[in-house]
């Protein structure tokens, strides 16, 4: 899709590092790219950062873990 049209929306999300992968599921938006800031639960600093590609890969292989497993063992 992206050779094709040459850009796709960006859709970032701003999630709890506490929050399960597969909860992130029902928030993604169909032909947009999304990017997910993970945040401290008290005080939503921001922690870390997923790329779309490492957010799939979590979710077909780890969807049980947390947001904060998945970005501090880079899975």
């Amino acid at each position: 899709r992206l050779e094709k049209r040459r850009t796709l929306p960006i859709h970032a999300l701003c999630v709890s590092a506490a929050t399960p992968v597969f909860m992130v599921l029902p928030h993604l938006r169909p032909g947009a790219y999304h990017i997910l800031y993970i945040t401290e639960e008290s005080s939503l600093k921001i922690i870390g950062e997923l790329s779309e590609d490492t957010l799939l890969s979590a979710l077909l292989d780890h969807s049980h873990l947390t947001l904060r497993e998945i970005a501090s063992h880079n899975i």
